[in-house]
């Protein structure tokens, strides 16, 4: 994903598998921990490397979609198993596997502020699309059967009932994660 801030800097996410480098006063090298990480960068509008930030585990885990408003960078993906996102790790009870959504918030300076992760017990979610105003962010996607959680670290944050599988939800967050 690729997003544009009022500063105009430019911010993606995706992922990378094994090995990525970064051109950044020399060349930068980033090791996935697993299959594939997730990665977000930042790039000032004259295309020089401001900050590049990495996380995952031993699964698949991806950057699918990124918005920016004034108060930081939001990033939506998945992982597969347990991830790390800086010091941010899955919490306990919440690693079952299958690939979980994540939400996460950087500053404006690349620093992690807070992870929202949507798990399940026997079915994978996937991430759709991102977007995000002054109040907040919004989200879509899609899940199996039963129900969806969403934690805020291990705290349970809301619950989205099944009606079928699968199942689409739309998601708003402020922007100090509840």
């Amino acid at each position: 994903g690729v997003s544009v801030g009022t500063d105009g800097n430019i911010y993606i996410t995706g992922s990378f598998n094994t090995a990525m480098t970064v051109n950044i006063l020399g060349n930068l090298a980033l090791l996935s921990s697993g299959q594939s990480d997730l990665f977000v960068a930042c790039y000032a509008p004259t295309g020089s490397l401001q900050w590049v930030k990495t996380g995952g585990g031993v699964g698949d885990d991806i950057g699918y979609g990124i918005a920016v408003n004034s108060t930081g960078v939001f990033v939506q993906g998945t992982y597969k198993g347990g991830a790390a996102f800086g010091a941010s790790t899955t919490p306990a009870g919440l690693n079952n596997g299958h690939v979980q959504a994540v939400l996460l918030k950087y500053s404006l300076t690349g620093n992690l502020l807070w992870r929202i992760d949507g798990t399940r017990t026997n079915k994978d979610q996937n991430a759709e699309r991102i977007a995000c105003d002054e109040l907040g962010v919004y989200l879509t996607g899609t899940f199996g059967t039963n129900q969806m959680r969403w934690y805020n670290g291990g705290t349970l944050l809301t619950t989205i009932n099944a009606t079928g599988d699968p199942n689409i939800y739309v998601c708003a967050v402020h922007n100090d994660g509840t």
